[in-house]
């Protein structure tokens, strides 16, 4: 059994995993073949409390290897990697060169590639569709965060950063519980204050 989250299709999210060579579920989906997997959609809960559900339905159901095809506890912004697993990859990628490394586009490349970029422009249609596109709107897994200080409740990270001239990043980090403050406040998401 494997529990897992997504706001897109289940069906592409399971196939997703068969080209992952180490995740246990991409090994059993190359295994046993997709046709051998039960899916079971649970629709309606909102994006802000995915994790939560997905920890709860996890450790409810007990799906973590060896008992089922979870290799963690669940919650996207809850996994943290620890010390010993990024010197494993660090280890791992140690004397491999990156493919780009010492790759040098030719002067005739550069020069077609500098040709086709320019010069391009936006039609009128698509200039006024990027016009009218709304600004400033709240995505639809932005989660509401508060803060502890002044009791402020904003619609997610990025207002509480712009409200405090800070970074969004150390606000999210707080909220994940990797950080104790950030802009010298303490900071929780809505659901867990």
């Amino acid at each position: 059994m494997y529990v897992g989250q997504t706001i897109h299709n289940a069906h592409c999210r399971i196939l997703g995993h068969k080209g992952h060579p180490n995740m246990v579920i991409g090994r059993a989906v190359r295994k046993y073949g997709y046709e051998a997997f039960e899916i079971t959609e649970m629709k309606g809960i909102p994006d802000y409390l995915l994790d939560d559900f997905e920890i709860g339905l996890i450790a409810s159901l007990g799906t973590i290897v060896p008992k089922g095809y979870n290799a963690h506890g669940g919650g996207r912004r809850r996994h943290v990697v620890t010390e010993a697993t990024k010197k494993k990859i660090s280890a791992a990628k140690m004397g491999t060169t990156a493919w780009n490394k010492g790759k040098h586009w030719s002067d005739d490349m550069k020069k077609l590639l500098s040709q086709k970029c320019s010069g391009y422009h936006h039609t009128k249609e698509a200039l006024a569709k990027i016009r009218s596109a709304p600004k400033g709107k709240i995505s639809g897994r932005a989660r509401p965060v508060f803060c502890m200080e002044t009791g402020q409740v904003f619609p997610s990270i990025l207002h509480a950063a712009k409200w405090t001239g800070g970074c969004h990043v150390g606000i999210q980090k707080v909220c994940a519980g990797n950080l104790k403050t950030s802009g010298g406040k303490h900071w929780a998401y809505m659901e867990a204050a």
